[in-house]
Order: structure tokens, then C-alpha cells, then sequence
């Protein structure tokens, strides 16, 4: 995600000053770290029933 970030930033396509990142599932995990990992990327995060604590899952009997 980082990389197609600073690359369709690099072509013009996109300004990594404005972007945002929506994900569900495992989609809203990566939405909720992509933002603490690079900051510097991401203006709003939206996670739509995301894992919010990975060990807690590992923890779980199903």
C-alpha cells in the first residue's frame, strides 16, 4: 500500500497529501496500521469491523 502510494504520487496520478484508506475485515486491520506505520501518508483511516488486537485473536477457541 505504501509503495502504490509513492507511486501514483510520483506520476502525478494522486496527492499523497489528500489520501485516505478504507478496509474491512482484515482490510479495516491494515486501515488501522497503515496510519501509525507511515503517518506522514494518510490523512483519514476508515476500518469497518477490523482486528484491532491481533494476540487476542490468536488467544480465541472456536
Amino acid at each position: 500500500m505504501f509503495d502504490s502510494i509513492e507511486h501514483l504520487d510520483s506520476e502525478g496520478v494522486i496527492d499523497k497529501n489528500n489520501v485516505c484508506v478504507y478496509g474491512g475485515s482484515y482490510g479495516g486491520y491494515a486501515a488501522t496500521q497503515g496510519p501509525m506505520m507511515r503517518p506522514d501518508l494518510f490523512k483519514c483511516a476508515i476500518s469497518e469491523a477490523g482486528l484491532y488486537d491481533i494476540n487476542a485473536q490468536y488467544s480465541v477457541e472456536i
